[in-house]
């Protein structure tokens, strides 16, 4: 499925959020249209994905700051524990990331939705032409936005 392939990409591109935001979602737009799915499905599983993995993965950008606060945080109570093994030891408690990463491959597999995106208006919609082709369509006179 174009989800699941979205899914895979963004699990490949895990060590910066916006990088995989930008990256996938650009990349899979046209693909994932073309399919009929809705861009804010498309939208939610991008973005999901690429925060959450950023978030527990410890070779992410964000590894830096959370080691940094972890290190701070050891240092005003006196701890002299391993600032980046406190950071790595708190993922098993970082529920919604956790969530997150089961609900939404979950939801793929199962071909169903949580919250707004169950509503009637994010249900699948046709498959659409790809840009491309409607202005090959409008060049040649045919097709959309032919005036008449």
């Amino acid at each position: 499925s174009g989800l699941g392939a979205c899914g895979a990409l963004c699990s490949l591109i895990f060590f910066d959020d916006y990088s995989s935001v930008l990256i996938v979602g650009t990349s899979m737009r046209e693909a994932i249209a073309a399919l009929g799915v809705p861009s804010e499905r498309l939208a939610l599983l991008v973005h999901t994905m690429g925060v959450v993995l950023a978030s527990v993965s410890p070779v992410s950008s964000w590894a830096g700051l959370q080691i940094g606060y972890v290190g701070a945080l050891l240092k005003q109570i006196g701890a002299v524990d391993d600032p980046f093994l406190a950071a790595v030891s708190s993922v098993r408690y970082r529920f919604f990331p956790l969530f997150a990463l089961a609900a939404l491959p979950l939801s793929i597999l199962l071909q169903k939705d949580l919250g707004p995106l169950g509503r009637p208006e994010f249900k699948p919609r046709q498959p659409r032409s790809s840009p491309r082709r409607t202005a090959e369509r409008r060049a040649q006179g045919q097709g959309e936005g032919r005036a008449e």
